[in-house]
C-alpha cells in the first residue's frame, strides 16, 4: 500500500517484491541493456518502495528487502555471465528486445530449477521470437500463461494531446506498436 501506483513498473516491483519475500530468494529484474535496466528499473524502484523496506548495495545493483529476499538488477549485455543462479522469480524489462538465445539458453534453465514465475513486460515488436510466442500461447489459453494490454491512452499520467500528437506526427505502425 505504500506504493505509489503508476503504470508497469509498480507492477513489476510489486511482483519482484512479493516473489522475493515469499521465496526468501533473489528475484532479478533484466533488461536488455544496461542503460535500460538502469533508467527503468534501478532509478524507479526507489520512487516506488520507501526505504524503510530496503537497504541497497549499489555496486551490485541489490535491494535486500527487510522482510526477507532481495532484488538484483542485471543486464543482458553479457548474457553468459549470468548463468548458474537459482532465482526466486525473473522480472524482464522490454522483453521482445531480449534475444531468444538469452531466455531459451540462460533465463529458461535457471526459472525451471525452481520452478519460478516471471513477469516479461514489453511493447510487442516482430512476429516472431520466445516474447511473440509466448504472447501467442496466452492469446490461445495456455494455461500458466497470461497477457495484459494496457494502452497509453489509458495512462491519466500522459496528456491526451501527447497522444495526438504522436498520431500525427509517428509512422502509423510504429504508433500502433508502442501507444
Amino acid at each position: 500500500s505504500d506504493f505509489v501506483k503508476k503504470g508497469q513498473n509498480v507492477t513489476a516491483m510489486r511482483k519482484a517484491v512479493s516473489w522475493a519475500v515469499e521465496g526468501q530468494g533473489e528475484v532479478w529484474r533484466a533488461a536488455p541493456t544496461y542503460s535500460t535496466g538502469m533508467l527503468g528499473g534501478w532509478k524507479a524502484i526507489f520512487q516506488y518502495l520507501p526505504r524503510k523496506y530496503r537497504t541497497v548495495r549499489k555496486a551490485e545493483k541489490v535491494i535486500e528487502l527487510a522482510a526477507g529476499g532481495s532484488i538484483r538488477f542485471v543486464s543482458c549485455d553479457n548474457p553468459d555471465s549470468l548463468r548458474g543462479v537459482n532465482l526466486a522469480g525473473l522480472v524482464i524489462d522490454e522483453a521482445a528486445w531480449v534475444a531468444d538465445y538469452v531466455y531459451h539458453d540462460v533465463f529458461e534453465p535457471m526459472l525451471m530449477r525452481q520452478q519460478a514465475p516471471m513477469l516479461a513486460i514489453s511493447s510487442p515488436r516482430d512476429r516472431e521470437g520466445w516474447f511473440y510466442e509466448m504472447t501467442d500461447l496466452a492469446e490461445h489459453g495456455e494455461a500458466d500463461y497470461a497477457t495484459f494490454h494496457f494502452p497509453t491512452m489509458s495512462n491519466p499520467h500522459i496528456a491526451a494531446e501527447e497522444i495526438e500528437r504522436a498520431r500525427r506526427t509517428m509512422p502509423a505502425e510504429t504508433f500502433r506498436r508502442e501507444i
